[in-house]
């Protein structure tokens, strides 16, 4: 289940989608002011995901203007908040595949293409896009239980 919270794309097929070349995050992210902020927020939206804190989710979401927040919370509590409930930690090195885009008001973003590692050591994919704020890095994409092929490592 995808939740586009305002991307202009959310795929390799849409227009506004450069492919990343699978630079470290902290090397790609540098060009775009995100550096160590989209680490420190993947790691909070995992754990907010993983605690089912839709408040504290919905704080870290960028949305557009007019979006039904009834449907964003719903799809959250049915969608994102069960894909993390078992949640451990996300594996491997500090590498990520990764994706540019332009968000609806012409800001850069960053798709990261990763796996959670459950409690019982499973992975799952899902990808997570951010933009900035002034000084806070906010969630516009996510995609849960989806392996993109050429962009995940290891699809199975």
């Amino acid at each position: 289940m995808a939740i586009t919270l305002g991307l202009a794309a959310a795929d390799d097929s849409a227009p506004g989608i450069e492919r990343g070349k699978g630079a470290s995050a902290d090397q790609t992210l540098k060009g775009l002011g995100l550096a160590t902020r989209a680490d420190q927020a993947i790691k909070m939206f995992t754990s907010l995901a993983a605690q089912g804190d839709i408040d504290g989710l919905m704080g870290m979401l960028v949305l557009p203007t007019g979006a039904d927040q009834t449907t964003v919370r719903a799809n959250l509590s049915k969608e994102i908040i069960p894909f993390f409930s078992d949640f451990d930690q996300i594996p491997g090195p500090k590498v990520a595949n990764t994706a540019t885009f332009k968000f609806l008001d012409n800001r850069e973003g960053l798709n990261f293409y990763l796996f959670a590692q459950t409690k019982t050591g499973s992975r799952k994919p899902f990808v997570i896009g951010f933009v900035t704020d002034g000084p806070r890095t906010l969630v516009a994409y996510v995609d849960v239980g989806h392996c993109i092929e050429g962009r995940h490592f290891a699809c199975p």
